[in-house]
């Protein structure tokens, strides 16, 4: 999030619902896993709501960036959040939350199994759906599949 505020109230939240289903985590592991679940889950129906706010406004950002009002990227990180929120939409939480821990944190297929309780085989499964759903819907909305 680029944003502080949301940050810190997405923070609030996520450590609110975590603190509300802690009695049920049984180890260490999973401990880590709904935390990060519940952070993922928080900041991407943040940025999904930003940008069905937003919607309207691209328009409008990119006529104000030329009287100098809005700057470009500011533009770019609406553009942002509406390609994430049509590139992630329908996914199931576990489906966003494996491809989260791989393509933006880095984790290995086996260090995402390890952290979510998964058996490297589903993460596989469940990052080529993602994928091959995420390629289908950029090319839907005038995108290139990479």
């Amino acid at each position: 999030m680029n944003d502080k505020e949301d940050a810190w109230e997405i923070t609030q939240e996520t450590f609110m619902i975590f603190v509300e289903k802690f009695e049920r985590v049984k180890n260490e592991s999973e401990a880590f896993a709904l935390l990060y679940s519940i952070a993922s889950n928080k900041a991407i129906t943040r940025l999904r709501e930003r940008a069905r706010r937003s919607k309207g406004l691209a328009q409008g950002f990119a006529v104000d960036a030329r009287h100098g009002s809005v700057s470009d990227h500011e533009a770019r990180r609406v553009e942002s959040a509406q390609e994430l929120a049509l590139l992630t939409r329908g996914e199931s939480r576990q489906s966003i939350t494996v491809a989260l821990l791989h393509f933006v944190d880095g984790c290995t297929v086996t260090e995402v199994a390890d952290a979510l309780g998964l058996s490297r085989g589903t993460v596989r499964r469940l990052l080529d759906r993602f994928v091959a759903r995420a390629r289908k819907r950029s090319i839907r909305f005038g995108g290139e599949a990479k």
